[in-house]
């Protein structure tokens, strides 16, 4: 999302390669091991880790990139090359003692937390580098199913909450959805981890994609095809011979291929914990990581960094379905090792994240506002138009083609609305602005 958002404004992101010791003593987080008026207990429950440290910097001027202008050039005489920050650690003093942030800790055992903190420690190094500085195009989403900027997608983009069943895509958008997700060089959001080795390959359930063959596919994004196929060692690849064969009007350089074809509905629905959202959508996607070379390569770190990498996978299927006119969710409940028994997978393999698209059913219980609705909202020591009893018309739907429904004035600033209504139907409605557009009098 922040290389997305920085693309937008023709500006540079870069996650650097940097141990989370580096970053710790950039940010000062060593001080509160010294600290001398909380206690070690305290201490041990807010002890806080370094995640990523992220550079953001002009790009070049560029009349490609748009930007050219004089707040944006990576030679401006006031910007300080992230080089530099080698030698600002190590002149940093420190001043003053932290503060405690919590006063009850009780009630809420993180151990198991902290450990797997300590367990994904970064060790890294110890050089604050970025890449060398290139101009990239502005981000554009190339909207398939009506005309909107990338902006106005990133602002729309929602998680599905119930498919319809029905909706299907051409092969050409499912094809083109891929092809954004694979990690090549100079594309947003790649460009960001240069110094990744791409470590998810993706397993399809393939519903409803026109000229497309239902069935299970896989796209290998971390290796050669080769070399995924060597990890299908049972499961339903090995029942059905496993096709390996590459669907019709798939690009070339697509390295998609169909492992069985027939539907998977229901054994994607029962994959991720029985949810039919998992089977309603045009496909459903598990994220499959070979997390031994991961762990081999990076340490226990790759275990957090598999994880930052499926995320930046989600959020580019969010954008795509939304640009596409569809709607995406990720699947946090799934049964993983059900997952790869499936496929057929060894135990190199991991299933690290479940995901699906299509068209979507919208919820007409919820309400939506235009943004920044809050700025609208009433201090609490303001006249309110309505007082508990009163009799009101309530708009319950979708600005213009909701409808009022009657009730009753039971709560004032519960949850911080201004008005709790006891509507006659028998449900609860909470209005978030003391607003006519909401609600008037009966």
């Amino acid at each position: 999302a922040l290389r997305f958002a920085c693309q937008l404004l023709g500006w540079e992101m870069h996650v650097l390669d940097v141990g989370d010791e580096a970053i710790g003593k950039l940010l000062g987080l060593q001080q509160a091991q010294i600290a001398t008026d909380i206690s070690p207990e305290v201490l041990e429950h807010e002890k806080e880790k370094p995640d990523v440290l992220i550079a953001i910097q002009p790009a070049s001027p560029d009349p490609v990139s748009g930007c050219g202008s004089e707040h944006c050039s990576a030679h401006d005489e006031n910007f300080r090359p992230i080089e530099a920050l080698d030698e600002v650690v190590s002149q940093i003093s420190w001043h003053g003692t932290i503060n405690q942030l919590s006063q009850d800790h009780g009630h809420m055992d993180w151990s198991h937390a902290r450990l797997m903190a300590d367990w994904c420690w970064n060790a890294g190094g110890t050089r604050l580098r970025v890449p060398e500085i290139q101009a990239s195009p502005r981000l554009s989403l190339e909207p398939m199913a009506r005309e909107a900027d990338a902006a106005t997608v990133i602002r729309e983009r929602r998680s599905v909450q119930n498919m319809d069943g029905k909706t299907a895509i051409s092969k050409e958008v499912f094809y083109k959805m891929l092809t954004r997700v694979m990690p090549e060089p100079g594309r947003s959001p790649w460009d960001a981890v240069k110094h990744w080795t791409p470590a998810i390959d993706l397993a399809l359930f393939v519903h409803r994609v026109r000229d497309v063959e239902p069935g299970l596919y896989v796209l290998v994004r971390s290796g050669t095809p080769d070399t995924f196929r060597k990890h299908l060692v049972g499961g339903v690849c090995k029942h059905d011979g496993g096709e390996w064969t590459k669907p019709g009007g798939c690009p070339g350089n697509l390295p998609l291929y169909r492992l069985t074809r027939g539907d998977t509905r229901k054994v994607s629905e029962a994959l991720s914990c029985n949810q039919e959202i998992a089977s309603g959508g045009a496909f459903a996607v598990a994220m499959l990581s070979h997390l031994s070379d991961c762990l081999e390569q990076e340490g226990t770190f790759g275990w957090r960094r598999v994880y930052w990498e499926s995320g930046m996978l989600g959020q580019i299927l969010y954008l795509e379905s939304q640009a596409a006119g569809l709607r995406g969710t990720g699947i946090g409940c799934f049964f993983d090792q059900e997952t790869l028994d499936w496929i057929g997978m060894d135990s190199s393999y991991c299933d690290i994240y479940h995901f699906t698209l299509g068209g979507s059913l919208w919820d007409r219980r919820i309400q939506t506002l235009d943004p920044y609705t809050y700025k609208l909202l009433h201090s609490v020591d303001e006249v309110l138009r309505f007082s508990v009893g009163d009799r009101v018309l309530c708009y319950v739907g979708e600005p213009g083609t909701g409808s009022w429904a009657p009730g009753t004035i039971t709560g004032l600033w519960e949850r911080d609305c201004p008005y709790k209504i006891q509507l006659d139907a028998g449900t609860m409605a909470f209005a978030p602005v003391d607003d006519e557009r909401l609600v008037r009098e009966a």
